[in-house]
Order: structure tokens, then C-alpha cells, then sequence
């Protein structure tokens, strides 16, 4: 049974990246020669990214009493004010666990506090203006079964799955993939699968 949850989470997922990449097609960073920039239009594209943003962070999660998807949604906000960084506000790290079968690890995520998640940007498009996103992993630690762990969480990096787009209405869209979740520095992951997060916000100066 939790595999078929885990699956349809993993289907829902997937139409909502491709969802996210049909609203900004031209702007796909899928190894198109033509979308290399030079250092001044890499310049012009942060000009116009740079700037504070809040929106919605889009996710998934299993109800419990029926193993439906749920489709959720939770406040959020970044910062661009560096050509090469983008940083996430307070990401909630409670959402982990959702994704992980573990279950005093679970409960103990369920009350992780929010992280900022510092990310480097590469930008690849001008108009509109698209980025790569690469997030720095975010290390916290947690309390359960009567000691301290370290919770490491990384996210795939220069993916073609892991951008952002922003058109001239400043309406930004953003997707981040988070590989694996590992406890103490072991090598072995917690996720259940890999699991996506898509942002949409506007921005100002």
C-alpha cells in the first residue's frame, strides 16, 4: 500500500513540473547552445530578477485517513540581491516529514524549525529571464530517541529540474528537488523517493 501512495505522490509530482515547464517553455534550460548568455546579459537577467519575492510553495502530502493526494500549499518568500545566490526564507522543514518512513524520525520532523536555504543561481536566459538553481544543503539538528542527530537534506544542483523563470511582470515560478535526507552523515537516505517543491510569487524592489 505505501508503495502505490508513494507512486501516485511521485505521478502528481511529475504533472505538476511539467505543468510549470509548459507555462515557461521557451524558457527551458535543456542544453540549448543558444541560451548560453554572456557575462554582460547574465548581468542584464539578475538586474531583472533582483528583489524580494512572496508567494505560495506548492507540495504534496498523503492523507493519512484515506491515501489520497493532497495538494497543499504554504506561504513563503526569497531574496535575490546577489548576481550568484538566491536565498528561501524559512523554508518549513516539518514538510520532510511527509516523505519519510522512519517513524520517530518523522515525528521529530514534525517539529523541525525553518531554515533559510541559500542557493547559487546560474542565469542562462534574458527574456524571459531563467536561472538555474543550485541549493547549498541546509544541515539542522534534531532530538529523538534520547540524543541529538544531524539532519543533512540535499537537493539536486545545475539540474535541468531545478530552475527558475521570471517574466517582465515579475511573476516569478521556481522548482527545487530534494534528493536524499541523511541522518549523522550516513551515507544511506530517508527520503522515500526524491521529492519536488515549486514556488510562484511576485516580486518587488
Amino acid at each position: 500500500m505505501m508503495k502505490k501512495q508513494t507512486n501516485k505522490l511521485s505521478f502528481w509530482l511529475v504533472g505538476c513540473l511539467v505543468m510549470l515547464g509548459l507555462s515557461f517553455a521557451a524558457c527551458n534550460p535543456g542544453g540549448d547552445d543558444n541560451h548560453t548568455l554572456t557575462p554582460e546579459q547574465q548581468q542584464q537577467a539578475y538586474q531583472q530578477a533582483r528583489g524580494n519575492y512572496a508567494g505560495k510553495l506548492f507540495f504534496s502530502r498523503l492523507d493519512a485517513t484515506n491515501g489520497n493526494i493532497v495538494k497543499d500549499s504554504s506561504a513563503i518568500r526569497w531574496e535575490i540581491n546577489t548576481d550568484s545566490t538566491l536565498i528561501i526564507k524559512a523554508f518549513p522543514m516539518r514538510l520532510f516529514a511527509e516523505y519519510v518512513n522512519d517513524n520517530a524520525l518523522k515525528a521529530a520532523l514534525r517539529n523541525a524549525p525553518d531554515q533559510d536555504i541559500k542557493c547559487f543561481t546560474y542565469y542562462y536566459h534574458l527574456n524571459p529571464v531563467g536561472f538555474l538553481i543550485s541549493p547549498v544543503s541546509p544541515v539542522f539538528t534534531l532530538n529523538y530517541g534520547g540524543q541529538d542527530h544531524k539532519i543533512s537534506i540535499a537537493f539536486f544542483i545545475r539540474n535541468s529540474y531545478s530552475f527558475g523563470v521570471l517574466n517582465r511582470a515579475r511573476l516569478s515560478q521556481m522548482q527545487i528537488i530534494a534528493a536524499s535526507l541523511q541522518v549523522d552523515a550516513m551515507s544511506s537516505t530517508y527520503l522515500k523517493k526524491s521529492v519536488g517543491f515549486v514556488f510562484q510569487g511576485n516580486g518587488s524592489r
